[in-house]
């Protein structure tokens, strides 16, 4: 159901989602709330955050407006832009902050895909990120109620370096493992058993099929077949139909699948349905940003756990 912001301002989810119970909440917010695309600088440049929240005062009012219908006091608002796959959380309460008129505090700038959150030791807390496309993965524990959200884009998931050349390009394949690793850390570090089969994860607000080039194309084509043969590599046990439809990935099946391998049950698994491509209104246009379509939009996914 999509829905436009009411009357008194308030901007209501495109699709929300209540988990686990209704221990976790998610919202999408869709085109219909606006466009949520950053105006940042380059990556390999310094973060500054004052000048970050200067270029993008209406994205932030929304962010403040959102958070505060959620009875939230605190956002953690990674930088995804480099899909380095990581998850952070070694250095969780050291990012650079700020605090906007409202009082809401926004801690961001680290090149991060994910975040770790532990409602115990700071409650109110919740995780956001501007996406078109690429879905966005909710890794809980249910025993502790520690959540990770990530950024999972295809070059987050997978080592691109790994996948094209055949050498490793960073400690991990990618953020669904710096997720699992996430979770034993912080349990290593409270002395606390871990089981991984007490993990859950949720797969939201990305793109079904659509954005993968033929394996004939004269310029991506050569690097799509060792892709192919590097998830298998991934997945060796899983027919490949399973998470492709011709010469096209189904990312979020793969990441189901990919999650299953790494010891989370079947059943603690779920996907979706929104399709960020496709889905359109009554009215024929579209729901979601999309990258494949307009790279200049985005929507946001909002993700906390109940105050």
């Amino acid at each position: 159901m999509n829905s436009p912001p009411t009357e008194d301002g308030a901007i209501t989810p495109t699709k929300e989602f209540s988990m686990y119970d209704g221990m976790l909440h998610v919202k999408c917010y869709g085109l219909k709330t606006g466009n949520w695309k950053m105006k940042s600088r380059s990556t390999s440049e310094e973060f500054n955050l004052a000048l970050d929240v200067n270029q993008n005062v209406t994205t932030y009012e929304k962010i403040e407006k959102i958070a505060g219908d959620s009875g939230l006091s605190h956002i953690f608002f990674p930088r995804p832009s480099s899909f380095n796959g990581q998850v952070c959380f070694e250095k969780l309460y050291a990012w650079p902050e700020t605090c906007l008129s409202g009082g809401l505090r926004i801690s961001r700038g680290p090149l991060y895909d994910g975040v770790i959150i532990d409602p115990t030791s700071e409650p109110n807390t919740g995780f956001l990120i501007t996406t078109a496309d690429c879905p966005t993965v909710v890794v809980y524990n249910e025993k502790t109620g520690r959540f990770v959200v990530t950024h999972a884009g295809r070059w987050s998931v997978i080592d691109k370096s790994n996948a094209h050349n055949r050498k490793f390009g960073r400690d991990f394949e990618g953020t669904l493992e710096w997720a699992i690793h996430a979770h034993k850390k912080v349990a290593h570090w409270r002395r606390e058993s871990f089981y991984t089969e007490d993990l859950h994860a949720f797969v939201c607000c990305g793109i079904k099929n659509g954005f993968m080039h033929s394996l004939t194309h004269p310029q991506h084509g050569a690097d799509n077949k060792k892709l192919w043969k590097h998830l298998q590599r991934l997945l060796p046990k899983c027919p490949p139909e399973e998470y492709r439809l011709g010469d096209d990935l189904l990312l979020e099946q793969f990441i189901a699948k990919r999650l299953e391998l790494l010891g989370l049950k079947s059943d603690h698994i779920v996907i979706d349905d929104i399709d960020t491509l496709n889905d359109r209104d009554a009215t024929g246009k579209p729901v979601w940003a999309s990258a494949v379509r307009n790279q200049n939009e985005r929507n946001a996914v909002l993700v906390y756990q109940k105050p």
